[in-house]
């Protein structure tokens, strides 16, 4: 299936599920950001996560992990530390070992092992 054509089907779910009276909730968009994630669409991934913030729903460590996992493997760890430091700033999310596993295996794969010491 092309992009546009999944894109349009999630579409077309979530339509139904306001149509039907049943609101997107934190599980909702979570699923969306690491489906989208783990087909290295970030640009998408972080449309669910932005479109969750604007509705007021909380992302939690499993939002924040899937995205940060998904930005720093597809090379993207500027922009997976920057989210990493705005999880720990807002919402009285923590990271969890998931978040730090994936930092960690982001940066030795893009051989940033200076980076690892941000952290902690």
């Amino acid at each position: 299936n092309t992009d546009a054509e999944i894109d349009a089907v999630i579409d077309d779910i979530l339509d139904r599920m306001n149509h039907a009276g049943v609101a997107p909730n934190v599980v909702t968009f979570s699923t969306l950001v690491d489906f989208y994630g783990r087909r290295g669409n970030i640009p998408r991934a972080k449309k669910y996560f932005e479109i969750m913030e604007n509705e007021g729903i909380v992302p939690n460590e499993v939002t924040y992990s899937s995205l940060i996992h998904s930005m720093g493997r597809e090379g993207h760890l500027k922009s997976a530390f920057e989210l990493l430091h705005r999880f720990r700033a807002q919402h009285n999310v923590r990271p969890n070992v998931q978040t730090y596993t994936s930092l960690i295996d982001s940066c030795g794969k893009l051989n940033r092992l200076e980076k690892m010491f941000e952290l902690f």
